[in-house]
């Protein structure tokens, strides 16, 4: 993409990546809280994140991949002129974009160079075995990981951003539109206008149901596919946005300039921000935010399972045929009588015991006043015998 994300959110949700400069900065999916950060030896251009691993690719042209200690295991160089880093969601694969080829790199393997001219976005497919490349003179090419291709689409405008979806098909900013591709090409479909604006950075929901693109340095947008009301909007008075990526979840990251970030839970309709670093100043800002989770499309309901198959019907056999076991008949209604008078009977013994309870109680209650008077009258007739004595 042009303006290459800062932003990257570990398919999980357990991860959100930022950078700011040469500062990698690495915080716990929504909890919020810093993970680890270091320091590299040349600005951050894009970060990725998947399966557990961080990916950064660095202005010296060296694609590193970070365990999730903070620790680089692996590392390539790939040249230092690369403008967007694109990451398999296992975060295996990446391929970074040059100007005039992209270089499909899978980690402990030999890397492969595709040569396209003007070449400004990539993605990979959910399951990444595709790799969608957009280009400034308006042409997505699709390929295998392995550089064979497979189909192509011409847009309206060069490709600015591009994200794939679960659904298969392919995601683009171009010019003031963003677009859906399907799997292998074909001719794009307009999804939304942004009048006014160039959108570049894209990014899709882990259900296919959203989409969210950076507008401008200051708006941050999602609408539903199909488009609808606009489910998030955030508008950044005197901060500028660097990245987008989704999480897990309807869960929304949004990186900062100065390495800070927000979260938009979108299904409890809340803003996080992230927790400051202790060797870096903490920060406050503005945002003016809408949250409308009663605006998404439904979540894709999980296929039910086919129904199950009857059974085999039975071979015709040339034996006589065995006399079968007859089926069972309904209930007679001499049994429906029988089992009315039973019930009924229970009930009736229920009422009894009740009722005999309920007069025994009575009867102990009367017994007992009884006695009390009987009590009381004793005092009386004590009382006037002593004042007569008297």
């Amino acid at each position: 993409m042009v303006s290459p994300s800062l932003c990257a959110f570990d398919p999980s949700g357990s991860v959100l990546v930022l950078a700011d400069g040469d500062d990698l900065l690495v915080h716990g999916g929504l909890e919020g809280e810093p993970r680890w950060a270091r320091k590299l030896p040349a600005r951050i251009v894009a970060v990725g994140a998947g399966g557990g691993s961080v990916i950064t690719y660095d202005a010296r042209g060296v694609l590193s991949w970070w365990s999730a200690s903070g620790e680089v295991y692996a590392s390539t160089t790939v040249g230092d002129e690369g403008i967007a880093l694109a990451t398999a969601r296992d975060g295996q694969a990446c391929a970074v974009v040059f100007p005039d080829r992209v270089v499909l790199v899978e980690r402990g393997a030999a890397s492969r160079t595709v040569r396209i001219a003007e070449a400004t976005a990539a993605a990979f497919s959910f399951d990444g075995g595709r790799v969608a490349i957009g280009t400034a003179s308006s042409r997505l090419e699709i390929l295998t990981f392995a550089g064979e291709p497979i189909g192509t689409a011409v847009l309206e405008a060069g490709v600015r951003g591009l994200a794939s979806s679960p659904r298969g098909t392919w995601y683009a900013t171009s010019g003031d539109r963003v677009l859906r591709i399907g799997a292998t090409g074909g001719d794009p479909h307009r999804l939304t206008r942004a009048g006014g604006f160039a959108p570049d950075c894209i990014s899709v929901s882990d259900d296919g149901t959203l989409f969210a693109v950076r507008l401008d340095e200051r708006t941050v947008i999602a609408l539903g596919d199909p488009p609808g009301e606009t489910v998030v909007q955030l508008v950044y008075p005197d901060r500028q946005a660097t990245g987008i990526a989704f999480g897990a979840g309807r869960v929304l990251g949004v990186s900062l300039a100065g390495g800070d970030g927000n979260y938009v839970d979108i299904p409890n309709k809340e803003l996080r921000r992230t927790d400051t670093f202790e060797h870096r100043e903490h920060v406050r800002w503005l945002v003016q935010v809408g949250i409308h989770p009663e605006a998404a499309p439904p979540k894709p309901q999980a296929s039910a399972p086919p129904p199950a198959a009857p059974p085999p019907r039975p071979l015709i056999a040339s034996k006589p045929p065995v006399r079968q076991t007859p089926e069972p008949t309904p209930t007679p209604p001499s049994a429906l009588r029988s089992w009315l008078i039973g019930g009924l009977s229970f009930l009736l013994l229920v009422v009894a015991v009740w009722w005999k309870v309920t007069s025994e109680e009575r009867r102990e209650k009367e017994e007992r006043d009884r006695q009390t008077q009987e009590d009381i009258d004793r005092t009386v007739r004590d009382s006037v015998k002593k004042a007569m004595k008297k």
